[in-house]
């Protein structure tokens, strides 16, 4: 038999080893997630950031965007952070200090942002009283000075409108991302940056079902600047954006992807009116590149209206429209098409009109392809419609549309199903899969 005492050592040494075990685990268990529910719309700060409460004053309930993100910077794990409908959120203090104080609002901490809507959830940038972007969020966890750890994390943000942002000399009109950021059914317009007018991306980047218009850059890239990230833009609109080069898109040696989106009406002041690729391998998966402008200031010269690659920059279409862009000649009153520049790769079922300026190996249609204007036809974002008998209905591959994983397109830009037909229909819109507001098919 065990003797008494030496049974009740065991036991305790048992009991102890497991509430070591317990503590172990809950220490290396990651924090729990914060959920703060903004109530105001002023742009105030935190009363005391860590504390785990959002509010501007210790005896007010105020919870303030500000003081959300001021909160969720200062607390480990990922918070959430809900919005307001029907609100907009109007940045009001000026200055640069990296900390979400002052000027624009700083992130260095996972967090989902979460609006109502793009339509009824707005922040506002207020370039003309603050100088400054709207988001930017920080490469590393905490933002460490330098030479410190780097933790990566990430940022997801929904349905909201970034707007009026300024950074003119600075990367990122709207949102300066170096973290991980998946944005979804947004808009991001009518921001100004040095580059970037709408996103700088130099980190990991999903764009899906949001519309990025309206956007400038002072040099290169006025709806995306492309810097070391990856970019997925998937159901999205790129429209009337404005910039030195590459006014809708400025990618640098980054991987791209576009599925099921559309690259419309954005003007370059030199070359590449809807993308400029430098040493860029892009794909188009579905997507319709119709009505961008290079030299658009009708000043010098600019040629790629639809795309324009430079140093090796690679283009890879798949069942996709580019057609309809133009460059504008200095001193003429006439505009010439010019979808293209440089050495573009079709993997069969696809259209690019006009090649004056490039060249395509592999099978596709010079066809012209009439469209109706970019417009809501439905879904989070704008596209352009085919109207009846267009030669892009039913023309895609007849084994199925995919995405770049090869998986199936199972809907368009708008989420309506594809294939309609036959086959899916080229670019981003699907034909024939919804009765419109005015009751016909189209």
């Amino acid at each position: 038999m065990v003797p008494i005492e030496a049974a009740r050592a065991r036991r305790r040494r048992t009991g102890l080893a497991f509430a070591a075990s317990l503590l172990a685990s809950q220490l290396s268990a990651p924090a729990p997630a914060a959920t703060f529910n903004v109530n105001s719309i002023a742009d105030v700060v935190d009363a005391a950031p860590g504390d785990g409460v959002c509010r501007t004053a210790p005896e007010n309930t105020i919870c303030t965007l500000r003081a959300a993100i001021m909160e969720s910077n200062a607390l480990a794990g990922a918070d959430v952070i809900n919005l307001q409908a029907n609100a907009t959120y109007l940045i009001t203090r000026p200055g640069l200090d990296g900390t979400a104080v002052s000027g624009d609002l700083d992130i260095f901490d996972s967090v989902t942002i979460v609006g109502a809507g793009a339509a009824s959830t707005i922040i506002d940038g207020n370039r003309a009283a603050t100088d400054d972007r709207v988001f930017e969020i920080f490469p590393c966890l905490g933002n460490p000075p330098q030479g410190g750890d780097c933790t990566p994390f990430s940022v997801t943000m929904s349905g909201i409108t970034v707007r009026n942002g300024g950074a003119p000399a600075r990367a990122g009109g709207g949102i300066s991302n170096r973290a991980t950021l998946q944005l979804s059914d947004c808009a991001i317009t009518g921001n100004l940056g040095g580059t970037g007018g709408g996103v700088l991306a130099s980190g990991p980047t999903t764009i899906t079902r949001c519309s990025i218009s309206g956007n400038e850059a002072n040099n290169n890239g006025g709806g995306l600047y492309v810097d070391i990230g990856t970019m997925n833009l998937v159901g999205s609109t790129l429209s009337g954006n404005q910039a030195g080069f590459g006014s809708a898109l400025f990618a640098d040696t980054s991987t791209l992807n576009f599925v099921n989106s559309t690259v419309s009406g954005n003007g370059s002041r030199n070359s590449g009116g809807g993308l400029y690729l430098l040493s860029t391998a892009t794909q188009l998966f579905n997507t319709t590149i119709t009505n961008n402008a290079a030299n658009s200031d009708d000043v010098g010269v600019g040629t790629g209206g639809g795309v324009y690659m430079e140093n090796g920059g690679t283009l890879t279409l798949y069942n996709s429209i580019i057609s309809g862009n133009y460059h504008r000649n200095e001193g003429s009153d006439f505009d010439s098409n010019d979808d293209c520049t440089g050495t573009l790769t079709s993997s069969g079922f696809n259209i690019v009109t006009t090649r004056t300026n490039c060249t395509v190996n592999g099978a596709a249609s010079s066809a012209f392809v009439t469209l109706d204007t970019l417009q809501d036809n439905g879904g989070p974002t704008r596209t352009h419609a085919l109207p009846s008998g267009s030669v892009a209905i039913d023309a895609g591959n007849p084994t199925g549309c995919t995405d770049q994983f090869g998986a199936p397109l199972g809907t368009d830009q708008r989420g309506e199903p594809r294939p309609f037909g036959t086959a899916c229909d080229l670019g981003a819109f699907e034909r024939g899969s919804r009765i419109f507001r005015d009751g016909f098919e189209s």
